[in-house]
């Protein structure tokens, strides 16, 4: 016996006329300006999160969207009644559910995609797929609220949520208002603390010149074991302490590049 579903109202009813009327504007259109989308984005003029976010809001029957740059999938999308049901990264490891609620666990992820891959040309396919009843979700509404709150954040903390769910502990300390956040076994938020505490003596022993001031980021590396790694990054009077596995590092230090490339 088939069993029917009820998409969830996320939305207004003038929101979501509104949002009607784009879809059957946007699908009415000539078709030489939805090619002409198709080229924007395949040569890296389109914006990828924007792409995203439009695809998720506008799918009603379940769909698997694959993400590619050149011929390369590089993340798979499944999507049922404007709901995001599951994001799955190539190359990137399953963050732990306990850490952050399911819609800052997927708008972590889509802007750690969109931060590692900026400016890359892309494509997005869609086909039929079956949904599990289990799969946690995340309506569109509620996804791109999330990813706002993750954008006003300060920069270190964008750091930490796009790589936080990647690493074993943190220490992150915000020294205007002298409050201290941790994650992870207590030996070693205990050894993350004290490292943070050396930096910032050894920060208020040197004087700041007009070439190297004194709240200037930075970031380093320093090795815990053959197999862990400590990144210290420093952002004015905010430290942030992580350890991570070899395998991760990589990809936190293009998580800080792209970041602050963007200041």
């Amino acid at each position: 016996m088939m069993q029917s579903s009820t998409a969830e109202s996320i939305i207004t009813v003038d929101d979501r006329d509104g949002a009607l009327k784009q879809v059957l504007a946007r699908f009415a259109a000539d078709a030489s300006c939805l090619l002409a989308e198709k080229q924007d984005a395949f040569e890296g003029r389109a914006d990828l999160m924007h792409s995203l976010l439009r695809e998720i809001d506008e799918t009603i029957l379940p769909r698997q969207l694959t993400l590619y740059f050149d011929q390369r999938a590089v993340a798979e999308l499944t999507v049922s009644h404007r709901r995001l049901l599951s994001l799955d990264l190539s190359g990137v490891s399953s963050p732990a559910g306990n850490q952050t609620s399911i819609a800052q666990i997927y708008a972590q992820r889509l802007r750690q995609l969109v931060l590692s891959n900026k400016g890359a040309g892309f494509r997005i396919t869609r086909q039929p797929c079956e949904i599990s009843a289990e799969s946690e979700s995340c309506s569109a509404r509620l996804l791109m609220e999330t990813l706002t709150t993750q954008q006003d954040q300060g920069r270190l903390r964008s750091l930490m949520s796009s790589i936080g769910t990647d690493a074993e502990a943190w220490v992150f300390q915000d020294g205007s208002t002298a409050k201290t956040e941790s994650f992870g076994p207590d030996d070693q938020i205990q050894r993350l603390t004290d490292l943070a505490n050396s930096d910032a003596v050894a920060r208020q022993k040197r004087r700041p010149t007009p070439q190297v001031p004194d709240q200037a980021p930075s970031c380093m590396v320093l090795t815990m074991s053959p197999n862990m790694r400590v990144i210290v990054a420093c952002d004015r009077n905010e430290i942030l302490l992580l350890t991570l596995s070899v395998q991760n590092l990589d990809a936190a230090l293009q998580a800080w590049r792209s970041i602050f490339a963007q200041s």
